[in-house]
């Protein structure tokens, strides 16, 4: 059986702001673009999935202050390919992504900046292969073992790595519980002044400046099904720890009276991330819902 599928979206936001205490007025664009071509093939035992993509993201934030104007644009476009294939316990499949990234950048007029605040594109390649496989142990007791590999290049700098996963899994369709291993590693960061309240982050790549992102973490989540399958508990417990992570540490104002420099506004260095979280389902009768919590 052969099925073709596209998809398609395109979507923007705009917004403007005042901040009376620094007189300023501020405007933001931000919009994604989408576009992909799906094949997908099943004959029971086997499956296959292949897609095409273009993906896109643009911001253009702007500040107007009395005789002064600076622009920050900013965005991603990735030229994607990627194939998976399943086959009874195995799953494999292969990925390769060209990304085009322009970093936040500084247009401005009628400041005391007296630098070219234009960053340079980041053009890189991003590939990769996986393979996973699903081990039976006992009834309702499975193995998922896996590896996945990656290449990534930008200009001369290349850099790979392997990252295992081990996960144990219990399901007897009543009560499920798993505890889970990996490593993964992540060439692409997002940053920038998060604590504005608008979206102006932007996309920067791992370079000779910027070593590639990578985390341990564990995972141990358990559900059951309560009252003859009519509540549903879940319970979600994570730790990760990172390694060369990244904080920007600049903020809106600096552009007015400072010189631009992206890496001295970037600071670099591990991290922790951990909690939990706590949720109840409500899974039939007229009235359906969940009550959740989480802390992180």
């Amino acid at each position: 059986c052969h099925t073709f599928l596209a998809d398609f979206y395109y979507g923007h936001d705009d917004a403007v702001f005042s901040e009376g205490n620094y007189l300023a007025d501020m405007k933001a664009r931000w919009g994604n673009v989408m576009g992909a071509a799906h094949w997908m093939y099943d004959r029971g035992d086997l499956s296959l999935k292949t897609t095409a993509y273009v993906t896109a993201y643009r911001n253009r934030f702007s500040l107007e202050m009395e005789d002064m104007f600076f622009r920050l644009p900013s965005g991603i476009t990735d030229y994607g390919l990627k194939s998976d294939v399943v086959w009874n316990c195995w799953n494999a499949g292969v990925e390769a992504a060209w990304h085009d990234i322009r970093p936040q950048s500084l247009e401005h007029e009628g400041d005391f900046n007296v630098t070219d605040g234009n960053t340079p594109p980041m053009r890189s390649l991003e590939a990769s292969v996986y393979g996973n496989y699903t081990c039976p142990l006992a009834d309702n007791l499975s193995l998922l073992g896996g590896v996945r590999g990656s290449l990534f290049r930008k200009g001369h700098t290349a850099y790979w790595a392997l990252d295992p996963s081990v996960r144990l899994l219990y399901d007897n369709h009543t009560l499920q519980f798993s505890a889970t291993y990996a490593l993964r590693h992540q060439y692409l960061f997002q940053t920038g002044f998060s604590d504005s309240g608008l979206p102006t982050e932007f996309w920067i790549s791992a370079s000779e400046d910027f070593k590639p992102q990578y985390a341990h973490e564990i995972i141990a989540s358990g559900s059951s099904y309560l009252f003859n399958r009519r509540f549903r508990v879940s319970v979600d417990v994570f730790y990760r720890r990172l390694y060369h992570q990244l904080g920007y540490k600049g903020s809106l104002f600096d552009y007015l009276n400072t010189v631009y420099d992206i890496h001295g506004s970037l600071m670099h260095g591990k991290g922790e991330n951990y909690g939990f979280s706590l949720m109840l389902n409500k899974c039939s009768g007229p009235l359906t819902g969940w009550l959740s919590y989480t802390y992180t």
